[in-house]
């Protein structure tokens, strides 16, 4: 009782405190909706409680089923603990990214499974019309062929390590046994070695990917900050003086460690990113700035590179032209204008 009234009174402090942006226009107006549903369902449990003490009401309130989740929806609170833990809350998103991919895994995988059991299935009950099965191999054949999902089940068994795959070839006779076992050996392989392989790989690109662009949202976020603090005159460019007064903080040096930058180089960091050489940083100029300088090259940016050099190179060669035949023309002007010097006489020097 104590917690609710707790719960209850500090959501309608938040409610008076953001007025009408509690559910919209607000950053966490997601987690407010939840907390919302969550200290309902706990409000709920404890007009329940109280109308159970009246023995007239007890039997209605038991009669309706759903009352009694309201306990358990009070568990939902510690979803809370997501948002607040940030080594849980990446590996929470991480689960929930990989659903995609989970889904199109299942469906494969039990494509896979249905093909193969087809095969399997029509094989024992080939092997069932036959009299020819012993009692333990009649009973194995039940087991694990005995109808198509029972074929499924075993053979995501055999894969999965809920049965010894030596298990399952007991069902077989003599002569049908050699290409039965070959077939589930091939599947066996391909699942455990190629599919399961494959899939791990795809989960993995997927949670670095999700990782990256975290981290990248994280670097933003610390820009922003960075951005702020750094603009002393609200003029939405950071000039260089305001640059070099930033760069001693430790939030300056964190950002720094985060874009993979010494504290020596970020005097160089502001001729990087001001493209413009406008002698100023925007903010879009220093939060993409950043972002680029953290990940690595990209082909297009080898190619603008390479067509930067390339011009860099051919302005070179028509100034260097240019310089040369202005040259020439200043040594031709020059034996023009030379006069001719007298001719040496005779015992002189």
């Amino acid at each position: 009782m104590i917690f609710c009234l707790v719960f209850v009174g500090e959501l309608i402090f938040r409610m008076r405190l953001q007025g009408r942006t509690f559910f919209s226009y607000s950053q966490d107006w997601k987690w407010n909706l939840f907390d919302s549903v969550v200290v309902g369902f706990q409000l709920c449990d404890q007009i329940y409680s109280l109308a159970e003490t009246d023995e007239d009401d007890a039997g209605f309130f038991q009669r309706v089923g759903i009352i009694r989740t309201f306990r358990l929806a009070r568990l939902a609170r510690l979803v809370r603990l997501v948002r607040l833990i940030p080594e849980l809350k990446s590996m929470v998103y991480l689960i929930l990214a990989s659903m995609p991919s989970f889904f199109w895994t299942v469906t494969l995988m039990s494509l896979m499974l249905y093909v193969f059991s087809i095969h399997f299935t029509e094989i024992a009950t080939d092997m069932a019309r036959s009299s020819s099965l012993t009692a333990d191999e009649e009973e194995a054949l039940e087991q694990y062929w005995g109808s198509l999902m029972m074929s499924m089940l075993s053979l995501y068994m055999a894969i999965t390590g809920g049965v010894d795959w030596r298990n399952l070839t007991k069902a077989f006779t003599e002569e049908s046994a050699l290409s039965n076992i070959l077939v589930l050996v091939v599947f066996i392989a391909f699942a455990t070695l190629v599919m399961l392989n494959l899939v791990t790989g795809v989960f993995v690109e997927g949670a670095q990917r999700i990782i990256k662009e975290e981290q990248d949202q994280e670097v933003m976020r610390m820009a922003g900050k960075i951005f702020v603090a750094a603009d002393a005159d609200l003029s939405n460019c950071i000039s260089w003086e305001e640059f070099v007064a930033m760069a001693d903080s430790p939030a300056m040096q964190r950002y720094c460690e985060a874009i993979g930058i010494t504290y020596e180089e970020a005097d160089e960091l502001f001729a990087i990113l001001d493209k413009d050489k406008s002698n100023s940083l925007s903010i879009s100029e220093f939060v993409s700035g950043c972002l680029r300088l953290r990940s690595t090259a990209r082909s297009v940016d080898v190619a603008q590179l390479h067509r930067d050099i390339e011009q860099s190179i051919s302005l070179l060669d028509r100034r260097t032209l240019a310089t040369h035949k202005m040259m020439k023309e200043v040594c031709e002007w020059v034996s023009d204008a030379k006069p001719a010097l007298p001719e040496a006489q005779p015992g002189s020097p």
